[in-house]
């Protein structure tokens, strides 16, 4: 019988994160896709080209952050799972947060940058420093023997 492994508790509140990140990325999607197409068509635009160039130009809008959104989810599921490829993408994202972040501060940007960049500094500490979070992932990246 083989013992399954017991997911950490800070990989969960990491995929946790990636999924809420998911929920709220396609309410984004659905809300400048949708509702945004909606108000471009109540407004009176005297250039019926501009108001067809402004609807397309929003839905594709919509459908990258829906993209985004399933990318997001997948990554928070296969956290979970413990798979390779969605620890190294999710330390590349904290990587790429915690710089915007930065670049954000030096920019005058106070009111969700430090906020945004103790949340990508946390993931990207638990993941790529903490011993717990390193070793879930490595575990799960060892090839299994076939028995013959």
């Amino acid at each position: 019988m083989v013992k399954k492994k017991t997911v950490p508790k800070g990989v969960k509140l990491v995929s946790l994160y990636y999924f809420i990140i998911s929920a709220l990325t396609m309410l984004v999607a659905l809300i400048v896709g949708v509702v945004g197409s909606i108000v471009v068509n109540i407004i009176e635009i005297e250039q019926a080209w501009m108001s067809i160039v402004g609807t397309a130009g929003l839905i594709v809008i919509g459908i990258i952050f829906a993209v985004f959104s399933v990318l997001y989810f997948i990554v928070g599921k296969s956290l979970r799972k413990g798979k390779y490829w969605a620890w190294i993408v999710a330390i590349v994202l904290s990587s790429v947060g915690v710089l915007s972040s930065f670049t954000a501060i030096a920019g005058g940007d106070f009111f969700l940058s430090p906020f945004k960049l103790l949340i990508n500094g946390g993931i990207l500490y638990y993941l790529g420093f903490n011993e717990e979070g390193k070793a879930y992932f490595k575990t799960n990246t060892k090839k299994k023997k076939k028995k013959k």
